[in-house]
């Protein structure tokens, strides 16, 4: 169930790209200190610093991640051009 409070956030790129993402909280007062990626069975600790994570663009596909409790659902969407 999405939400008003946490929405949810969808960006595109085309495949065989070299994508990175930039993960960074602004408050130690959270509970979103994870970054995990269910399809790629990875979690990575969000320092306050942030945290850089290469998404995966080999082949057309939803790369999707959480952070911490399931909150803050987003997806980046891996297409051919």
């Amino acid at each position: 169930m999405w939400s008003a409070a946490y929405p949810r956030r969808l960006s595109q790129t085309l495949a065989r790209l070299e994508v990175t993402l930039r993960f960074k909280r602004t408050t130690d007062a959270t509970c979103a200190d994870k970054v995990v990626s269910p399809k790629m069975a990875s979690k990575r600790n969000l320092p306050q610093s942030g945290v850089d994570v290469e998404v995966p663009t080999a082949k057309p596909a939803p790369w999707a991640f959480v952070r911490a409790m399931g909150m803050f659902k987003s997806a980046v969407l891996i297409r051919y051009g």
